[in-house]
């Protein structure tokens, strides 16, 4: 069951249990279309994503979904740690670009180029 703190509070215990200290910065990140709270946890030079979501079951299924995607050579964060109780999970840093934007900044007209399909 989850606790009471903050995601913030639980993203740090998370890192800190991942990496064995604790996090110099937590910063939010903006948000993209659902429920789900991003943050950029860093110290030293490294960096991960942190992701609060309240929906355990929606949790759950994004994480196996990572798992298939990243083992069938798909290029996908990978799932570093994961605490379901406290709706938590850490994931590789592939840095500011979003799926989105990307597709945004490329689509051509209405349409997208060959090389995105």
């Amino acid at each position: 069951m989850a606790t009471h703190s903050t995601a913030e509070q639980r993203l740090a215990a998370l890192y800190q249990q991942y990496c064995g200290h604790a996090a110099r910065h937590i910063s939010p990140l903006p948000a993209h279309g659902s429920d789900r709270r991003y943050y950029r946890i860093s110290d030293k030079g490294h960096s991960v994503i942190g992701v609060f979501n309240h929906d355990r079951r929606e949790n759950q299924a994004f994480l196996h979904f990572s798992q298939v995607f990243l083992e069938s050579g798909l290029p996908v964060p990978e799932i570093l740690a994961s605490d379901l109780d406290n709706c938590v999970y850490l994931e590789e840093d592939l840095g500011d670009s979003t799926l989105f934007s990307f597709l945004t900044e490329n689509r051509q007209n209405q349409e997208f180029p060959p090389k995105i399909i």
